[in-house]
């Protein structure tokens, strides 16, 4: 059973940046673990913005917690995951781990290089849901994750679309750069020179350019909303069209995959909490299920993956890797 710590967004807004939020959640967390029943073994936090790293278990420690707290690499909700779980462990004289952060990187070489050698791909996605699902596709098949070939998207308030090639993900799209797919709040893919117009046009700031690539584009931008559910229930000829590119954008996403692999690949994979819609389930699928083998499993599962990782770790089935900064 999966319990939840709800946060007041408006307790949150009262903190300047994200790192001072780690005090007040951990305050929460332990009332929450004072009243629950039974022991614990071990603590599995939500991996941050880290350097580069491939797949697995990653036991925390202070040279971690330094990165994800200096936010050395980015700063996003996630880096309190460890900081947090690392708390409550060193407390009970128990072990702590992360696992899958988002910026896991097993990309092929060719998938970094983009039109400008200035700036290369980088991967940073959603790793701990795309490869829980993977192995739970693989697992409901007979298989090995680690045997298949599969495209993986998750679709949520980001979108990746990743290629899992033998337990790798050697190609994915950037999420957190707005790369690929737009999103119920990011831009995805924009012509290049259309940014640089409204860059160089001096009508908007920095910061709202960001905001307009992550944080206020896709769904909010065409129709005020990023709730998938509101914008389907508009109704109006133009909420059906924004919401039928935004489908048409993943099934594009995915197809790229193909021509990554060079053939088809053992299964497509949706997951996330936008496949909990029927309507546009059907929008992705109906695009998709001529040609491909298409598997749902909507919502995310990076509570179970985190959980399930401490567990290899402590039964011996896996070992934690040590963090080494670059």
């Amino acid at each position: 059973m999966i319990d939840e710590v709800q946060h007041d967004p408006e307790h949150l807004a009262l903190y300047s940046n994200i790192p001072e939020q780690e005090g007040y959640r951990y305050h929460l967390l332990e009332e929450f673990l004072e009243k629950a029943a039974g022991e614990l073994d071990a603590v599995a936090g939500r991996g941050g913005l880290l350097r580069p790293l491939p797949g697995g278990v990653y036991r925390i420690d202070t040279v971690m917690l330094r990165d994800l707290r200096e936010c050395r690499y980015g700063s996003h909700a996630s880096n309190l995951g460890a900081p947090l779980a690392y708390r409550i462990a060193e407390k009970r004289d128990i072990p702590a781990f992360i696992a899958d952060p988002p910026v896991v990187d097993e990309l092929d070489e060719i998938s970094r290089i983009t039109g400008l050698p200035l700036i290369k791909r980088r991967s940073v996605f959603h790793a701990l849901n795309q490869k829980e699902v993977a192995r739970r596709f693989a697992a409901s098949v007979g298989r090995k994750y680690e045997d298949l070939e599969l495209i993986v998207s998750h679709l949520g308030g980001g979108i990746s679309v990743g290629v899992h090639r033998k337990g790798h993900v050697a190609w994915v799209n950037t999420a957190l750069d707005g790369e690929g797919p737009f999103t119920p709040e990011r831009s995805g893919g924009v012509p290049a020179v259309g940014v640089l117009e409204l860059a160089l046009s001096h009508k908007y700031s920095a910061d709202e350019l960001r905001k307009m690539m992550v944080g206020a584009g896709g769904l909010i931008a065409h129709l005020g909303t990023s709730d998938l559910r509101k914008a389907l229930s508009t109704k109006t000829t133009r909420a059906r069209l924004v919401v039928e590119a935004l489908a048409l954008s993943v099934a594009r996403e995915v197809a790229a995959g193909v021509g990554f692999l060079g053939h088809l690949p053992d299964a497509v994979v949706l997951t996330g909490n936008m496949m909990f819609s029927k309507e546009f389930k059907n929008m992705v699928v109906s695009r998709l299920e001529k040609v491909f083998r298409v598997e749902v499993i909507p919502g995310s599962f990076e509570l179970h993956a985190l959980a399930a990782a401490a567990c290899r770790v402590l039964a011996g089935e896996e070992e934690a890797r040590q963090y080494i900064p670059i």
